[in-house]
């Protein structure tokens, strides 16, 4: 017992003789530290890496006339009324994991709770931007309460499709989904990658529809290219160097927070930081120096290809090792703490990415095309068909590159070891 409390003590004072090593080190030139952090900033600004708050929308305010922000909290207004929350519970989450269970009157008395929130939101779907004008200055203590709702927003416009297609309303079933997958994109116009897990949330709820409907259309050409507009509605790809755009500069904004509160670094980090040493200039500006020098690297590694999932995983799985290589360095550890890992926000992406492309496919199968199959994001092969007597399955090998065989996710299970499948009836 005396040798472990012994060796322990040892430990400790020669962690903290190494700090104030670095201490000293670094406090003796502070005024290369200071030059160190202009140069890193400088830099960023000239690589159009976002640093400050005004850097992170990279795109104009949008005139009212354009701005679905109005329309949508109006939508999330109503969903946040106690009745319409209690009838509707957790159905989104079940449109998430397939196509949902059809109780016509359940969803009769949800839309006829949610009728404003449709209006509302279908108003949105024809706007093309959705800025919330968010204070960005605000940093790590900016609340995004409009998340909370946004895939129940979409859920409802969803449930109002799969009834329509119920009643024989195939069109216009068709172009409820077109605007749920258009508020699905607006959700993901805001630079963080909270939004952007939304969007792709989201989007996979609308590809979830669409898979329940699509078998009902399979013989109508008009439908189908119905159907192909759903899809479309989706955008472009969610964009992971657009969604971290709002990352670095909240990181930045904590330095400054940290500065007045040091002793919430070892909170944020659930070590024992010597925060004494956080309120020395010299030191503080190393840190937030390797942070945007770590920041810097991994824009300069991701592909301007969103579609390019390898190359953004590899330049996230590039952005670790660095901070790997220096761990225990005093001038990494803002780097170690702030520099966050996004490779499985690629992962989503990809994921919402084969939805799209298993459908394409599957409304091709349905027109008879030999058009040519789709290919899967992960592992880069054409998408897996299964053919059985009253339906047949397509399907990504999903986020675990391994083939599954088709065998479709458990709800229930948070695995990542199966396979992201779609099943079509026959017709």
């Amino acid at each position: 017992m005396k040798k472990r409390v012994t060796c322990g003590a040892v430990a400790t004072g020669s962690a903290l003789f190494l700090c104030i090593c670095g201490f000293m080190f670094m406090l003796s030139s502070s005024h290369s530290a200071s030059d160190d952090l202009k140069d890193q900033l400088a830099a960023a600004k000239r690589e159009d890496v976002p640093v400050e708050p005004n850097d992170v929308y990279d795109e104009p305010v949008p005139a009212s006339r354009d701005n679905a922000a109005s329309d949508m909290r109006a939508a999330f207004a109503v969903l946040q009324d106690p009745t319409f929350k209690k009838a509707y519970g957790l159905r989104h989450d079940q449109h998430t994991a397939g196509p949902p269970e059809f109780d016509r009157a359940k969803i009769e008395s949800i839309l006829a709770l949610g009728a404003p929130a449709i209006t509302s939101l279908e108003a949105a779907s024809k706007k093309p931007r959705l800025d919330y004008g968010r204070n960005w200055s605000l940093g790590p203590n900016l609340l995004f309460p409009e998340l909370a709702d946004s895939k129940r927003a979409v859920s409802l416009l969803v449930d109002k499709a799969i009834l329509l297609n119920a009643q024989g309303k195939r069109k216009e079933s068709l172009q409820t989904l077109q605007a749920a997958g258009r508020v699905s994109a607006l959700i993901g116009q805001e630079p963080t990658i909270i939004s952007n897990l939304v969007q792709v949330a989201s989007e996979v709820i609308v590809q979830r529809g669409l898979e329940s409907i699509l078998p009902d259309d399979a013989k109508d050409p008009d439908l189908l290219d119905e159907a192909e507009k759903v899809v479309d509605s989706f955008g472009g790809p969610p964009n992971i160097r657009h969604a971290i755009r709002g990352e670095l500069p909240s990181s930045i904004i904590a330095i400054t927070m940290l500065e007045k509160d040091p002793k919430a670094l070892g909170e944020m980090s659930g070590s024992s930081f010597p925060n004494q040493l956080f309120r020395v200039a010299s030191v503080r500006n190393r840190m937030e120096a390797r942070l945007i020098e770590n920041w810097r690297g991994l824009y300069k590694e991701l592909p301007s290809d969103p579609l390019n999932f390898d190359g953004a995983r590899t330049a996230f799985k590039n952005m670790s090792a660095r901070i790997d290589k220096h761990a225990g360095e005093v001038s990494y550890y803002l780097a170690g703490i702030l520099g966050a890992e996004f490779s499985g926000s690629v992962d989503a992406m990809a994921n919402a990415e084969a939805g799209r492309r298993i459908l394409r496919q599957a409304i091709q199968i349905y027109r008879h095309s030999k058009a040519k199959p789709e290919i899967d994001p992960f592992g880069n092969r054409p998408l897996r068909v299964k053919q059985d007597k009253a339906d047949f399955r397509i399907y990504s090998i999903g986020r675990d590159f391994s083939d599954d065989g088709g065998k479709p996710r458990d709800p229930k299970s948070h695995s990542q070891t199966t396979d992201t499948v779609f099943v079509f009836a026959k017709k």
